[in-house]
C-alpha cells in the first residue's frame, strides 16, 4: 500500500510504510498511479528531502566517549513543542516522507510522543533512535506510534542493557533494530554483535562509521584504518549471513564498498548511495537550525530553508551536492553512486 508519493524529475517517488519501501519510478508509471504532475522540478536532485532527522532534545543519559553531538558549549535542553511542530508543518508541506528523532536521548524529551503524533497526524511518518535506557513496558507501548525504532550500540558491553529494551519492546509487537558503530574499538566485535542478534531476534542492522567532528576531535584513535576499512564489508557479511540479519550500511561506507567492485546493476536495484546530505536527507537541531546531515558542523541556514523553492535554491545545500564533482572521483566508475564520498570522512580511495 502506498503511503505517500512524489514527483520528480525523473518520474516520481513512491514510499509504502507496511511494506517498508521507497521506490523510483519514471514518468510513465508515475501518471498510472496519478501522481500529480508539477513544475519547478530541479534535475539531478530531489526537490525535497526524503528524510529529515531531528534532534528533539541535546540532552543524554549516557555519556559516550567520542560522541558527535555532544557539544559542551552549549546548554542541555529540549527542542520546544511549538518549534517541532512548526519544523513538522513544513516538512509536511515539502512532501517529505519520515522524520527521523534523536538527539541527544530523545526519550528524555518530555513530550516526544506529542511530537510523534503530530508528525503522523501531518503525514510524516516518524522514526526514531534511542540508546533504550528509558524503554519500559509502557514506554514501549507508546513506541508504536513509530514507524521504526532503533537502538544504539557503541560497544558489546552495552548488549546486555539492550536486550532488556528488546524484551519490552517485543512485548508491545514492536521489532527494533540495531544501530551499530564501527570504529577501531568495536570492528572485531561485530561477529559477536550478529550472533547477540540472532539470539534476541533482531533482524536488521545498521552499520555506521565512527566519524570525528569538532565535539570528539579527542578521539581520532577510534577511527578505522584504511586496511580494517577494506576489510569490513567481508566480515559484514558473513556475519550476517550466519545469523539471519539484514545489514545497512551508512553512506560514509559506501567506498569501502565500492573497492569490493559490487555491480552496479544490484546498487542500483537497492538504492546503495554515498553521501545523499543536502539531498534526500538533511538534519535539524535542537536550536532549529538546518544542516546537510546530523554530522556536519555547519548550518545551511534556519527553519525558514525548509520551504520547497528555497530549499532548491540553496547556495550553500548546492555546493554540499557538487562536491561530488572533485577531481581524484572523475574517472571513478562508481562516482554516480558515491557523490564523491563522505565530507567528513577520509576513504579507502585517499590511501
Amino acid at each position: 500500500m502506498i503511503t505517500k508519493s512524489r514527483r520528480e524529475w525523473f518520474g516520481a517517488v513512491v514510499y509504502s510504510e507496511h511494506p517498508g519501501m521507497t521506490a523510483f519510478v519514471d514518468h510513465r508509471r508515475a501518471d498510472y498511479l496519478d501522481i500529480p504532475r508539477r513544475g519547478n522540478l530541479p534535475e539531478g536532485f530531489f526537490s525535497a528531502p526524503l528524510d529529515v532527522h531531528v534532534s528533539i532534545t541535546n540532552r543524554c543519559n549516557l555519556h559516550c566517549p567520542g560522541c558527535y553531538a555532544r557539544n559542551d558549549r552549549l546548554p542541555a535542553g529540549d527542542m520546544p513543542v511549538e518549534r517541532a511542530k512548526r519544523i513538522l508543518d513544513r516538512l509536511a508541506a515539502m512532501d517529505v516522507f519520515t522524520v527521523a528523532f534523536g538527539g541527544g536521548e530523545p526519550l528524555l524529551h518530555p513530550d516526544v510522543f506529542e511530537i510523534a503524533r503530530y508528525a503522523r497526524d501531518h503525514t510524516v511518518v516518524p522514526n526514531i533512535t534511542t540508546n533504550g535506557l528509558c524503554i519500559d513496558g509502557p514506554t514501549a507501548e507508546q513506541c508504536r506510534v513509530f514507524g521504526s525504532i532503533h537502538l544504539s550500540c557503541h560497544h558489546p558491553s552495552e548488549l546486555d542493557r539492550l536486550a532488556h529494551a528488546v524484551r519490552f519492546l517485543r512485548e508491545a509487537n514492536v521489532h527494533p533494530g540495531l544501530n551499530v558503530l564501527v570504529s577501531a574499538d568495536t570492528v572485531e566485535h561485530l561477529p559477536e554483535i550478529a550472533r547477540w542478534c540472532r539470539r534476541h531476534r533482531v533482524t536488521r542492522a545498521l552499520f555506521l562509521k565512527f566519524k570525528v567532528t569538532r565535539n570528539n576531535g579527542c578521539r581520532r584513535a577510534s577511527l578505522l584504518s584504511p586496511e580494517q576499512e577494506r576489510e569490513l564489508l567481508p566480515v559484514i557479511r558473513r556475519a550476517a549471513r550466519r545469523n539471519g540479519l539484514m545489514p545497512m550500511l551508512d553512506c560514509s561506507l559506501f567506498p569501502a564498498l565500492a573497492m569490493h567492485r559490487p555491480s552496479r546493476r544490484h546498487l542500483a536495484l537497492f538504492d546503495v548511495n554515498g553521501c545523499q546530505g543536502a539531498n534526500a536527507y538533511a538534519a535539524v537541531t535542537t536550536e532549529g537550525m538546518v544542516k546537510a546531515c546530523s554530522f556536519c558542523d555547519s548550518a545551511l541556514g534556519g527553519i525558514e530553508l525548509l520551504d520547497r523553492d528555497k530549499w532548491i535554491g540553496c547556495r550553500e545545500a548546492e555546493a554540499f551536492r557538487e562536491f561530488r564533482r572533485q577531481p581524484r572521483c572523475g574517472q571513478c566508475n562508481y562516482l554516480d553512486f558515491c557523490n564523491g564520498g563522505c565530507r567528513l570522512c577520509g576513504s579507502p580511495c585517499d590511501e
